[in-house]
């Protein structure tokens, strides 16, 4: 009795439901593919020695500290934790 009682009230948004359904099973999919690519990513980037891939980081890393960008990130996101902005360390080699 209670499963008719509520599907008359849903019937009218069958399709509604039915795209719940899917966009929730797409997004736990990709939620449980995500450690799959990470690990891609290290497994098959820098550790294959993707050195122009480092070097692009590094570089960019460098630039967010000499233009300000990684002071004002640290500012805006863990200043409530730490109001010290900390320097980065020395980048390593890429070779």
């Amino acid at each position: 009795m209670l499963v008719r009682l509520v599907w008359r009230y849903l019937k009218p948004h069958w399709p509604l439901l039915v795209g719940v359904v899917v966009f929730q099973l797409a997004q736990s999919i990709a939620s449980l593919y995500l450690p799959t690519l990470n690990a891609d990513i290290i497994d098959n980037g820098i550790a294959k020695g993707d050195t122009a891939f480092c070097q692009f980081v590094n570089d960019a890393l460098q630039a967010s500290v000499a233009d300000g960008t990684y002071a004002a990130a640290w500012k805006a996101t863990a200043d409530t934790v730490q109001t010290e902005v900390p320097t980065l360390p020395p980048a390593d080699s890429c070779n």
